[in-house]
């Protein structure tokens, strides 16, 4: 996310998202009564005898209703319009939707910006850019690719090696055109970091495989129990990738889920979930620190902003969780609500 301007005295922000993470960052951060200003398009009708046609326009509308479509990159935003250039098509209160898609620049004025919203704002931004973390997951039998986006992890192919019977020469043919068909991935997703592993040799074979074919990657491989997505989230656990993704939300979400087991382990656990008995703790101010699923914060989102303005008047903290990798789910058998608390009454 590129900051061009955040102005906290009068609740006012400038922003360019540069990567799908950012238009989720987005909308996140965007909610119901927002004034929202870009260029859009617009249909104009035409005079009598002419077909009404699309100029582009300037715009700021009031945001009512806000959507995500991952499958074209846009962030949607419907509402009421305010103001309109060129002013002679303006239409007031008229309903308009703007897309901002990467690259556009989107202004917003809120009522009050939030602590939780310049967090997501300043974690996106030292992430902007950066090319993400490519893992992959192998043995002898499959491959799985995938990449740790902020969301979660998304998985890019999987790859099978074919492997029947026990012929050698026939085996090492496969092998080879596993390795092959893998590498051809690798080098499809133009990663600048690799992180290969798995159980086995497999992983040793393809690193020699590249040595004897003078391929060089800017590789890293390690040993997993397991392979498929329950490797790739295993990997997420491990020590290196928190050394490679300093700044990943991915991996600060899945040490928190961690935390949160430990203490809720404890027999005079400092937790507390379910949105009746978290909004209880938080009008005592015993809210240390807030954590929700996305997945619960748009589906009941008046309710839950209006929890974290109490938590953030008591000087607590709050965090998004994405609902589409390990310590999402986690938290979503939780009621998709979580409180760490300061005291117990």
């Amino acid at each position: 996310m590129r900051k061009l301007k955040i102005d906290k005295k009068n609740n006012f922000l400038e922003l360019i998202p540069e990567t799908l993470d950012d238009l989720w960052h987005l909308q996140r951060i965007l909610e119901k009564g927002d004034l929202v200003s870009g260029s859009s398009e617009r249909k104009i009708k035409g005079e009598e005898g002419r077909k009404a046609e699309k100029i582009t326009i300037w715009v700021e509308i009031t945001a009512e209703k806000i959507e995500f479509h991952e499958s074209t990159k846009t962030l949607r935003i419907s509402g009421k319009m305010k103001a309109m250039k060129p002013e002679e098509f303006f239409a007031a209160n008229a309903f308009h939707s703007i897309e901002i898609g990467l690259k556009n620049k989107i202004k917003i004025r809120k009522k009050k910006i939030k602590e939780f919203q310049l967090e997501i704002i300043e974690k996106a931004a030292k992430s902007s850019g950066r090319n993400q973390l490519l893992l992959i997951v192998l043995d002898d039998e499959e491959a799985t690719v995938g990449e740790a986006t902020e969301k979660g992890i998304k998985i890019k192919a999987t790859i099978k090696s074919g492997k029947q019977g026990k012929r050698f020469k026939e085996e090492k043919r496969k092998e080879n055109k596993y390795f092959e068909e893998v590498l051809k991935k690798l080098k499809e997703e133009k990663k600048q970091k690799i992180l290969i592993a798995g159980p086995g040799f497999t992983k040793n074979d393809l690193q020699e495989y590249l040595k004897n074919k003078n391929i060089e990657l800017n590789a890293i491989f390690e040993n997993t129990n397991s392979v498929g997505k329950t490797g790739l989230n295993e990997l997420i656990k491990n020590e290196i990738i928190e050394k490679i993704l300093q700044e990943s939300l991915l991996v600060k979400e899945n040490k928190k889920m961690e935390e949160i087991i430990k203490e809720a382990r404890k027999e005079n656990s400092l937790i507390e979930y379910g949105l009746k008995e978290v909004k209880e703790a938080a009008e005592t101010g015993a809210v240390e620190e807030l954590i929700v699923s996305d997945k619960k914060f748009f589906e009941e989102r008046e309710e839950i902003q209006s929890l974290i303005e109490k938590v953030e008047e008591f000087k607590g903290k709050v965090m998004l969780i994405s609902s589409e990798h390990e310590a999402g789910e986690y938290l979503t058998g939780f009621g998709g609500i979580i409180a760490l608390l300061r005291f117990r009454d």
